[in-house]
């Protein structure tokens, strides 16, 4: 390791995309300088840049899943609130509180803003792209519509239910898209999801 740079590599993979604070920028400049690594960039490294659009993957959420700025009980019988966020199994983060000002009890009780429920949401994009990133790492060559479809899929299913449509993920990575979305029309996830397991087929098949 010859300069900053070089640390700032080996350690980003090891944080989220918000570590990279000033705060902790000057830190790590600090150790730098007693170490006498060569200076650090100004700015930490970029984030890589969204391969689909953002803006329509939420605005099919809340088709799906609906926003609700109040929690309420979903169809399995969890604390919901926001765009489908799950608080019984996917509780709120300290880090998560802070920014909303509310421990997730407060939440319970008072509800969220609609700014609130998309900066949470948001933040659930990042946690499914990471996935996706690490399990599917082919899904960022697909084309937007089916990039979105991949990462509806994991909101709904989560890493471990989506790993499981094993032959039709081996059919997408392929471009066998029609065989992909009969697939899915075939499965569990489809005949307990109705509606959004058919449009999301229908967008893997035609990819638009």
């Amino acid at each position: 390791m010859t300069d900053r740079s070089s640390l700032f590599a080996l350690i980003r993979p090891w944080l989220d995309r918000d570590s990279f604070t000033p705060a902790r920028i000057s830190a790590l400049d600090g150790f730098c300088d007693r170490i006498g690594l060569a200076p650090a960039p100004e700015t930490p490294p970029a984030a890589a840049n969204d391969t689909y659009d953002r803006e329509k993957l939420y605005a099919e959420l809340i088709r799906d899943e609906g926003l609700r700025l109040q929690v309420y009980r979903c169809t399995a019988n969890k604390l919901t609130i926001g765009i489908g966020r799950n608080l019984d199994d996917n509780p709120l983060t300290a880090e998560e509180e802070r920014h909303l000002g509310k421990t997730q009890l407060q939440v319970i009780r008072t509800g969220i803003t609609r700014e609130q429920a998309f900066w949470l949401k948001a933040r659930e994009v990042e946690k499914g792209e990471r996935a996706l990133d690490q399990h599917l790492p082919w899904w960022r060559r697909l084309n937007d519509t089916r990039q979105r479809v991949l990462l509806n899929m994991w909101f709904n299913l989560g890493t471990a239910g989506l790993l499981k449509f094993n032959n039709t993920l081996r059919l997408v990575e392929a471009g066998s898209y029609s065989a992909a979305a009969s697939n899915m029309l075939a499965s569990l996830w489809a005949r307990q999801v109705g509606d959004r397991a058919r449009r999301l087929s229908l967008m893997m098949k035609n990819g638009s």
